[in-house]
């Protein structure tokens, strides 16, 4: 079997929103909360989440999220920056081992 991890991107500012798109509610949880059970789901087997601006918040949930799924996350601390590259970069260099493949979202 083929192991596939997945990068999810959460290190924006949210300026234009002001407040993240992934903590927003959806159904009983939040955003991020249905895009880590959906991935799990699916049979991935590591979930980076990579964080930034609202690291704090981000984190909070991620670590609830990590008593049911295989999810943890990372902070990139040129997020500022606004460069997605560095946030890619950061959840790549995360990674337990190496995947034969990565989504990223």
């Amino acid at each position: 079997m083929i192991k596939i991890s997945a990068i999810l991107l959460a290190a924006g500012l949210s300026s234009r929103m002001g407040r993240s798109k992934l903590l927003l509610p959806w159904g009983g949880t939040t955003v991020l909360g249905q895009v880590v059970s959906s991935f799990a789901m699916a049979g991935l087997e590591e979930i980076i989440v990579v964080t930034g601006g609202m690291r704090a918040q981000i984190e909070s949930l991620v670590a609830e999220l990590a008593i049911n799924f295989p999810v943890r996350s990372v902070y990139n601390p040129a997020y500022a920056r606004g460069d997605m590259l560095g946030s890619i970069q950061a959840g790549l260099a995360a990674l337990d081992s190496r995947p034969r493949a990565a989504l990223i979202g």
